[in-house]
């Protein structure tokens, strides 16, 4: 039995600047706000091998309004020709800066990065600030990222966990856009035209909406410097941002609550969501521990009760992201193919039956521990890694958490008691949904 690892780096949010108790002093971090608005940190690790730079936008698919894929397309086009280059020689700066950068999409925000050295830096911050400011969205470009958009939108509903976690949020949410289609609507992308996508880029790639975080290898001086300089002629107000109505997702009954969904493949899968707090939230690391104690390790909950039930042949997990509203936690079950039909209907049972007895028997100190463990783990594991110190240090900046970062994970959970988790617990896990992704039944 297998168990997907989702969780990510979604925690590391909490990864605030002060290494684990006993280490050595962290780096300091220093951020800056520019005149037009561009927010920048930085943080020079002398040690670092490169220097990892993280652009966020705000320009997510909670920001695509009536245009589901368009902050995906957009994204993706972003590369080619220029302003003043073609879309072959931005394709050779690329190579000059160490050969690739990274264009990734989520509900609140895209991120851009790369990997450089402390010689190429102010040609690859250069690369990025260009290419946010000067993209030309040429037709091959556009068609290439519309191409790459749609198999992302269509393995959105077909592939039995990426559609049950679409069904869920649709579930789970109304008033907020975390209901969408991450992956986008095919109909809408095949037939976005150019000045939609240029509106969008416009619109949303402004100062404001941006952070530029560095880390490693060069001189804080030199980053703010060289980022202000690539980055400086960015321009525009950003356009109000569609929004959720505070609060509106917690007033309403989870609808419907249980769906079953036909999806093509063989596997199928059982998921329970229910919604959960926002990363700002002071619930955020209390959640995060109850969730590791559901489905997170094999010495979780979920994993426990499906080998015992369940035998071989499945895999569990739970994902929960760190999400800017109300956010949301899927726990899962995946059946593989060859298992008999009545095996979905055990598999369901045991899923909710490891849901309600994170209420019905309360997390031990000892499951406590094991998830403070593991998540800790997980953040030191990560912090290894300039890039993933460089977007620990974006997305704090970006979601409000302050760029000082004055606590770290294992601080902050070894903050959370085990009356904590049970609360939060007993708050967030006593509703939930149910969806059966599953593939079609053979024709008799």
């Amino acid at each position: 039995m297998r168990v997907r690892s989702v969780f990510t780096a979604t925690i590391v949010l909490w990864a605030l600047i002060r290494g684990a108790a006993g280490a050595e002093p962290e780096p300091a971090v220093v951020s800056r706000t520019t005149a037009s608005g561009l927010r920048i940190v930085a943080c020079h690790d002398p040690e670092a091998p490169v220097a990892a730079i993280r652009v966020l936008v705000r320009a997510g698919v909670a920001d695509e309004g009536r245009s589901p894929g368009i902050a995906r397309v957009t994204a993706w086009a972003l590369l080619g020709a220029n302003e003043s280059q073609s879309r072959e020689s931005v394709a050779r700066e690329i190579d000059a800066i160490g050969g690739s950068v990274t264009v990734d999409i989520g509900p609140d925000y895209t991120a851009i990065g790369c990997n450089t050295t402390a010689q190429a830096f102010e040609h690859a911050a250069w690369v990025l600030g260009l290419a946010l400011r000067g993209a030309e969205f040429d037709s091959r470009s556009l068609q290439e990222a519309r191409s790459a958009a749609l198999e992302v939108a269509r393995r959105e509903r077909s592939d039995a966990y990426e559609a049950a976690y679409l069904a869920v949020r649709q579930a789970l949410h109304d008033a907020s856009p975390y209901r969408l289609p991450f992956g986008g609507d095919p109909v809408v992308i095949s037939s976005l035209p150019r000045d939609a996508v240029v509106a969008f880029h416009r619109s949303h790639y402004v100062p404001a909406n941006v952070v530029v975080a560095v880390y490693g290898c060069v001189p804080v001086q030199r980053c703010m410097e060289s980022v202000e300089r690539s980055f400086g002629d960015l321009r525009g107000r950003p356009a109000p941002r569609p929004r959720w109505l505070p609060g509106a997702d917690s007033r309403r009954a989870y609808e419907p609550p249980r769906s079953e969904i036909i999806v093509t493949g063989k596997s199928a899968l059982i998921a329970l969501g229910v919604r959960a707090p926002a990363v700002s939230s002071p619930d955020y690391a209390a959640f995060a521990l109850a969730s590791a104690i559901l489905g997170q390790g094999k010495a979780s909950r979920l994993y426990r009760r499906t080998r015992e039930a369940l035998g071989i042949g499945y895999s569990v997990g739970a994902l929960y992201p760190a999400l800017e509203g109300e956010g949301h936690m899927m726990a899962h079950i995946e059946v593989s193919s060859g298992r008999p039909p009545e095996d979905l209907a055990r598999a369901e049972r045991v899923l909710v039956e490891a849901v309600r007895s994170m209420t019905a028997a309360p997390p031990s100190e000892a499951e406590v521990e094991r998830a403070r463990r593991l998540l800790s783990g997980q953040w030191l594991v990560g912090r290894q890694r300039a890039a993933e110190r460089a977007l620990q240090m974006a997305r704090a900046l970006f979601y409000g958490v302050g760029s000082k970062m004055d606590e770290d994970l294992p601080a902050a959970l070894r903050a959370v008691t085990v009356q904590d988790v049970e609360r939060v617990a007993r708050r967030y896990l006593s509703r939930h949904v149910i969806v059966v992704a599953r593939p079609a039944s053979p024709s008799p």
